[in-house]
């Protein structure tokens, strides 16, 4: 569809299955897939209900509703369908819709090293975020995130924020970060998740420096059980504790690949 130059956008956490066409509208629990609409006499399918409406005032509602979901989705590039074949694949060989927990023992296996190499692991201390970014991110979250997107950040902040006069972030949109931080010098860490950059430019307020984030569920399939958490947090607090507590220009402990840091830590242990 997007060689004909079709738009094809996608929105997080979106489940919903509505066909628009003039006053025609669909709105069915079928997905618009051989495994979705397969028809009554397909052996083992699922049950699936729709209902046709010609009523012209609800398909003028659902066409509204459409179109403030159309602004809050983001379009589909390459690095989407990407991610998308690495899960179709990995589906198809597990025999259903689970995924290995194991992301470290997968990003260490030879053929998928290329494909774990843009995973970054970020480590700071945590500090106090600072009043202009968070009333100004509050105000106009709506610009930005979806009310469930925003309603399920509850109490996290979804960006990472800078003096202004500091040197400009390199990282671009689409950069993922396993997410490590303590909450005083010399203390534990603890694993905040995986972060995405937004797509969009970095925001610079009067005094502060802003890029927008994403959580994410896992990355390409996979998550950090609780042991390599553990494992992590514990390398990260002796390389931190062999730097002095000294943070880079950004105010960052470590930010670098998590498959290089793994390897040459766990190598030293």
């Amino acid at each position: 569809m997007r060689e004909l130059g079709v738009a094809v956008k996608t929105l997080d956490r979106l489940h919903a299955k509505v066909w628009i066409g003039g006053n025609d509208v669909i709105v069915g629990s079928a997905n618009a897939s051989r495994n979705g609409l397969p028809g009554d006499c397909e052996h083992g399918a699922n049950v699936e209900a729709a209902t046709l409406s010609q009523d012209p005032h609800l398909a003028r509602e659902i066409t509204a509703w459409f179109e403030e979901r159309w602004e809050a989705s983001s379009e589909i590039e390459d690095r989407h369908l990407e991610q998308a074949r690495q899960l179709w694949k990995r589906r198809g060989s597990s025999g259903g819709r689970g995924y290995s927990s194991s992301l470290i023992e997968e990003m260490q296996k030879p053929d998928s090293r290329d494909h774990f190499s843009s995973l970054r692991l970020i480590a700071y201390l945590e500090e106090g975020v600072g009043e202009e970014a968070d009333e100004f991110v509050g105000r106009n979250a709506g610009l930005y995130y979806t009310d469930d997107q925003w309603q399920e950040f509850g109490d996290e902040k979804p960006w990472y924020e800078w003096p202004r006069a500091d040197p400009e972030w390199p990282h671009t949109p689409g950069t993922v970060f396993a997410d490590f931080s303590c909450p005083v010098e010399g203390g534990e860490f603890a694993f905040n998740g995986f972060w995405q950059i937004r797509q969009g430019p970095n925001i610079l307020l009067e005094g502060t420096r802003l890029t927008l984030l994403t959580k994410l569920p896992h990355f390409a399939g996979y998550s950090l059980s609780r042991h390599e958490q553990a494992t992590l947090a514990s390398m990260i607090r002796r390389v931190v504790a062999q730097l002095n507590n000294e943070p880079d220009d950004f105010g960052s402990y470590i930010d670098e690949s998590l498959l290089e840091f793994w390897e040459r830590e766990h190598t030293a242990r």
